[in-house]
């Protein structure tokens, strides 16, 4: 009887810090949410694609599972990762290959630690949603 006692114990306790972790998970999930909402403040969504060029983009955003390459503050490309890219919440490196200037929807991206220079993650690029301002 006892030991069905401290088994009960040990799955509250268990259940209690998963329960602590969902929580903190939908905390992050949602700053993440706002933080891209604020990225995009201003712009309206355009057209969708399965490829842009990188000619033009001048740098890298994450946000959780989102990229937002920005060509200038009135044009932003977004695209929905795979997940995958663990290392898009730490701000590892993002490493593509591409073969011309473009990125296109399935390449894959790959998440690098900016110090130890090993690999953390990989993810399908999605389909891309062109933001400009009005």
């Amino acid at each position: 009887m006892r030991w069905t006692y401290i088994v009960s114990a040990l799955l509250m306790l268990g259940a209690t810090g998963a329960s602590a972790n969902l929580t903190s998970d939908a905390k992050k999930r949602a700053e993440t949410q706002q933080k891209l909402t604020k990225a995009l403040q201003g712009l309206s969504p355009v057209a969708r694609s399965n490829c842009i060029s990188l000619r033009y983009t001048r740098g890298t955003e994450r946000y959780g599972d989102t990229i937002l390459y920005r060509a200038n503050n009135k044009l932003v490309y977004r695209t929905d990762t795979s997940g995958g890219c663990f290392g898009l919440d730490r701000g590892d490196v993002i490493v593509t290959r591409t073969y011309s200037d473009q990125l296109c929807r399935g390449d894959i991206a790959r998440t690098v630690d900016p110090v130890a220079q090993f690999e953390t993650g990989s993810c399908s690029i999605g389909e891309f949603t062109t933001y400009k301002a009005p």
